[in-house]
């Protein structure tokens, strides 16, 4: 079958700036991203107030994830630890293998070998009790969340070399977006799995999240590369995390800075 990134632009009423939302970076979770996108769509259409800004959705960046509720893409690769460029890749693969402890949790990390039905809907809850009651549930979580480059049959593989989709979409904003400078882009990229049901949860860069508060005043707002994150946050563990979409994108407007989200 084919596997396609759609992309839908909404021109806004004003001359400047630019908003990006995007979902599916994470396969599955696409559907969610999915549903706000049709949603904020038919609201405009219905409505006939265009935004203020230009307004681009992008849906499923990871088209072969969605279609197949894998988190990963064809390659196995988390595209939301992918998005590198070639000094960001030899910087983590030059980092300790375990610098986060994902070889702490090979045994749930890494498939050595086709698991036992046994292993599949028993010892697997055994093992995973044992690892945590060892390292600790934020352990675990650091570990997932900050990927592994180095152990390409492992879950949450950061790959090697930028992906396709990247190149893809890349490409497509540098041509048609290069002029807009990259202090007026805001990216909004959807998620889900984490925190409470129902509850959204604005995770930003420490340099961004000012202006997030601004914009979205009782907003829960938390910082993924905040070392001092409570336990108990979902922003909890990610200070080590390299690769995401937000952060590599702003290098195809003018300017070339970060996007801010």
């Amino acid at each position: 079958p084919d596997y396609t990134i759609d992309v839908v632009v909404v021109k806004g009423s004003s001359s400047g700036g630019l908003a990006v939302h995007s979902s599916g970076v994470h396969g599955i979770e696409g559907f969610a991203g999915s549903a706000i996108q049709t949603a904020a769509m038919h609201e405009m259409l219905c409505s006939g107030i265009r935004p203020e800004v230009t307004t681009v959705f992008v849906h499923a960046i990871n088209p072969f994830g969605m279609a197949h509720h894998r988190r990963w893409n064809e390659n196995n690769v988390d595209l939301n630890r992918n998005a590198l460029t070639e000094e960001g890749f030899k910087e983590v693969l030059d980092r300790d293998p375990n610098i986060a402890g994902y070889e702490d949790f090979e045994d749930l990390m890494i498939a050595k070998s086709a698991p036992s039905k046994w292993f599949v809907y028993v010892g697997v809850w055994f093992k995973t009790i044992y690892l945590i009651a060892r390292y600790g549930m934020r352990h675990l979580k650091r570990a997932m969340v900050t990927s592994t480059y180095h152990h390409q049959q492992g879950i949450f593989f950061g790959g090697r070399e930028l992906q396709p989709s990247h190149h893809l979409l890349g490409a497509f904003l540098s041509k048609n977006f290069g002029d807009v400078p990259s202090s007026e882009v805001v990216w909004i990229d959807v998620h889900t799995g984490l925190g409470p049901k129902g509850k959204d949860v604005l995770l930003v860069n420490k340099d961004g999240k000012a202006s997030v508060v601004q914009a979205f005043p009782g907003g829960e707002v938390q910082c993924g590369d905040d070392a001092d994150s409570s336990q108990g946050s979902q922003a909890a563990g990610y200070e080590l995390v390299r690769g995401y979409i937000s952060s590599y994108y702003g290098r195809f407007f003018k300017g070339g800075a970060s996007a801010t989200g």
